[in-house]
């Protein structure tokens, strides 16, 4: 029962975070053993994975960033349940994830808003902190790709890296994010 618990509290993540999590209370010897069993098995984690299918053409690794913040990706976890926020009614998340440590910023929003209310939010909620970055990885949704985003991102020197239909694991670090943060809720 404690790693069942456990393994639900951190998403159905893997088994260290479900370890890590129960070490800070408990412990007997066959602990990771257990936990490893556990995972493995668990029916949820199963029906969750996504298949793993063959990608054509080649495939251009992304740059590495030499420190945070530098390259960033985007996205949107779109169609949640509304909620309301300081009578402000939301039903998405702007996901934004830093290549390099992986720190994810979830920003509430609404499935309808425009190239202009995203160069905003990224403003309000994330410039203050970190600053431009020198590149962002998205996929081809218009709110990214609209003139308004495009000539904004120009002007201020930053390179908008898109991906391609034919392989979205370049924008792959907010799409794990999202699955992750959908497991959690």
């Amino acid at each position: 029962m404690l790693i069942a618990y456990a393994h639900e509290i951190v998403g159905h993540h893997s088994e260290f975070p479900t370890q890590y999590g129960l070490r800070k209370l408990f412990y007997w010897k066959t602990m990771s053993s257990d936990v490893h069993k556990y995972v493995r098995s668990c029916h949820s984690c199963q029906t969750r994975k996504t298949a793993a299918t063959k990608q054509y053409g080649k495939n251009h690794p992304l740059p590495i960033p030499k420190a945070p913040w530098q390259i960033i990706v985007m996205d949107f976890l779109i169609n949640l349940p509304s909620s309301m926020l300081n009578d402000h009614k939301y039903n998405s998340l702007f996901v934004i994830v830093d290549i390099l440590t992986k720190m994810v910023h979830l920003i509430p929003t609404a499935t309808n808003v425009k190239a202009e209310g995203v160069a905003k939010l990224y403003f309000e909620n994330i410039y203050h902190l970190h600053g431009l970055p020198k590149g962002i990885v998205s996929d081809r949704d218009t709110k990214f790709t609209g003139a308004f985003w495009c000539t904004l991102q120009k002007m201020i020197g930053t390179d908008l890296l898109m991906s391609t239909t034919a392989h979205p694991q370049t924008d792959g670090q907010s799409e794990h994010s999202n699955r992750t943060l959908l497991q959690i809720l």
